[in-house]
């Protein structure tokens, strides 16, 4: 199991890297519909998560 672990670090290093780039999409798409202070409510939400 020694071989994954380079693997599993990559991983999870580029899924951290792509996460700004996914909330940036997010707040595009529902800046239109969505008002603004439920945009910055549900961002603050999630980086707490």
């Amino acid at each position: 199991m020694e071989f994954l672990y380079p693997f599993f670090i990559a991983f999870i290093m580029v899924f951290i890297a792509e996460l700004g780039d996914k909330t940036q999409l997010l707040v595009l798409s529902f800046s239109g519909s969505v008002k603004t202070k439920n945009i910055v409510l549900g961002i603050a939400l999630r980086l707490l998560l």
